[in-house]
């Protein structure tokens, strides 16, 4: 099976087109290596994913992700409907949870999410989101999730919140949400806000987020944030640096989980190539060189 999609990478394919129907099929894949030392190092595929999209004119999308690593697993299955400036997602897919959640992992600056998204981030749930466009550039939107990550069915009858304020015009991007999650026993409440610029040949990006948790047997904050910054040296080759921060109990005595990223990111018409080094500060023994080779076709 995995030949099979390597095999289909080589080319990008429209199925049918007619009279405003259409059917693509798209993928990719992601050739992974980290050196950590002389025992300890990996090479491998990371992800192997086609991608299947139909619409109906402009305000009819259909979407179905699958992965096909280890075993064919549907990832993405959802509806998109626009009405002028009114629009709602039905499925299964990710919220539009910080700055970088709602991005296919093609899109990443580094070859991971930040640690707040890693830990705190609602992965994919299935779930009801609505949108409303003011101008083009303010968006309000508010959904409605089962709340298990990555689950496909509703577990404990409770559902999960979001809202979000958001502006995006040329190269800035904001946003401002929160994230209610509740389970049997634990309600955690998550806010946060990010900033994006990318003007010309610059990149900068800050985000905070802070979570508050209460369950039967813990009260706890925790607090986590990143700054990075970059530059494209030349088309297509862009360096970065990322700092983060993670607070778990800010009120604890407990050293932050912390590190510190730099990467370069080369890109070509249906390949990219990350080059990226992570450093452990604080206690954390983290010390990796990663290289990832992504197909796009």
């Amino acid at each position: 099976m995995q030949a099979f999609v390597l095999l289909l990478s080589i080319i990008s394919f429209e199925l049918y087109n007619v009279d405003g129907r259409k059917l693509n099929v798209h993928g990719f894949t992601q050739v992974y290596y980290r050196y950590r030392d002389r025992d300890d190092n990996t090479l491998s595929l990371r992800r192997t994913r086609l991608i299947f999209k139909v619409k109906e004119g402009k305000s009819l999308e259909f979407k179905m992700q699958m992965d096909f690593l280890k075993n064919p697993t549907l990832l993405d299955a959802y509806m998109n409907y626009k009405s002028r400036n009114f629009m709602i997602k039905i499925g299964r897919f990710l919220p539009d949870f910080t700055f970088y959640m709602p991005h296919s992992s093609t899109a990443l600056d580094f070859v991971d999410y930040p640690l707040i998204a890693k830990k705190y981030g609602m992965w994919r749930q299935v779930g009801i989101e609505a949108s409303y466009f003011f101008r083009d550039c303010v968006y309000v939107k508010s959904g409605v999730f089962n709340g298990p990550q990555n689950s496909y069915k509703d577990v404990d009858g409770m559902k999960d919140m979001l809202f979000k304020l958001g502006y995006r015009r040329n190269w800035i991007k904001a946003g401002l949400y929160t994230y209610e999650r509740k389970e049997t026993s634990k309600r955690e409440k998550l806010a946060g806000l990010y900033l994006d610029l990318r003007p010309k040949r610059l990149i900068f990006t800050v985000e905070p987020l802070f979570v508050m948790s209460d369950s039967s047997t813990i009260k706890r904050n925790d607090l986590g944030y990143y700054v990075q910054a970059g530059v494209y040296i030349l088309k297509g080759l862009k360096s970065l640096l990322r700092f983060e921060d993670l607070y778990v109990d800010v009120d604890s005595n407990d050293l932050p989980e912390r590190r510190i990223w730099a990467g370069l990111v080369k890109e070509f018409s249906h390949f990219k190539l990350y080059v990226n080094y992570i450093k452990g500060l604080s206690g954390d023994n983290t010390k990796d060189i990663i290289l990832q080779l992504q197909c796009k076709w």
